[in-house]
């Protein structure tokens, strides 16, 4: 017996979609991979200071006090009302004040241990100008290629909820 000609369509269009995950997967992957060796190379090979490495993962948190608010927007209710959207936008603008705190107190710790002392928080400009530029702007982008190819692409902001990804991060 012959499958049914929507059999066959529903399963090709299942098949090529899962092909496309898999290369959302791994273009996202490969993105991150990358974003993780230029800090690898610039300390073997540019003579990068730890201070260096730590504010560029520090930079990171600040990433994720951006995009983790924009994730928490783009993950879907289970019952659209007043009620949920107000939840919604109260616990977006906790994280945004929380996590800020945190990025900021963590920032201080940064540049007081690891920096000469001197700049503090006005040492940034210099660096992101600079030499923690090209890694920055990796990081960013690679955070930016999970959003739009992982949590909506893949439809991980179906899997979660605000609360959860409230601390995800």
């Amino acid at each position: 017996m012959e499958p049914h000609p929507t059999e066959e369509a529903s399963e090709l269009q299942a098949s090529q979609a899962k092909s496309r995950s898999r290369g959302a997967s791994i273009f996202s992957t490969v993105s991150l991979i990358v974003a993780n060796l230029i800090p690898l190379y610039g300390a073997i090979f540019l003579g990068w200071a730890v201070f260096d490495l730590v504010v560029l993962y520090w930079l990171e948190n600040v990433i994720i006090w951006f995009l983790n608010p924009v994730r928490m927007a783009f993950i879907p209710t289970s019952r659209p009302g007043f009620a949920e959207i107000f939840e919604k936008g109260f616990l977006i603008v906790f994280f945004l004040f929380h996590y800020g705190i945190f990025t900021v107190v963590h920032g201080v710790f940064v540049f007081s241990l690891f920096g000469d002392g001197h700049g503090g928080f006005k040492e940034l400009p210099a660096l992101l100008l600079g030499p923690l530029k090209w890694a920055f702007l990796a990081l960013i982008a690679s955070h930016f290629i999970s959003f739009f190819f992982n949590f909506l692409g893949r439809q991980e902001n179906r899997k979660t909820t605000v609360s959860k990804q409230m601390g995800a991060p």
